[in-house]
């Protein structure tokens, strides 16, 4: 999942370390456009996932 996809209050978490991360603010409108996201939010080496 990439930074521009993501709402606030979203938490993704890592499947391997349980490493959790919650989006505090969205991203602006650069962001958007793809000008800072350059692939998947990642922790050891995999795709975080996105907590239900």
């Amino acid at each position: 999942m990439r930074c521009n996809e993501m709402t606030k209050g979203q938490v993704l978490f890592c499947e391997d370390c349980g490493f959790e991360v919650q989006v505090i603010k969205e991203c602006g409108e650069e962001c958007e456009l793809g000008a800072c996201c350059t692939g998947d939010i990642s922790c050891c080496g995999k795709p975080m996932k996105l907590k239900e």
